[in-house]
């Protein structure tokens, strides 16, 4: 989260980007805590267009 929302993190009183945080652990945590560490999951996707 503070890494990929950083900026939107940086808007807001630490106790709400605390709140927020340990409400998306709640929801994320029995698909993406994988023994000791958290896993994210995701594809970056590179594009170039010649017109």
């Amino acid at each position: 989260m503070r890494q990929f929302f950083a900026f939107e993190l940086e808007k807001m009183s630490k106790d709400i980007q605390s709140k927020i945080i340990k409400e998306v652990e709640a929801l994320t945590k029995d698909k993406l805590w994988k023994e000791n560490e958290w896993i994210a999951d995701y594809r970056r996707l590179r594009v170039v267009a010649h017109i």
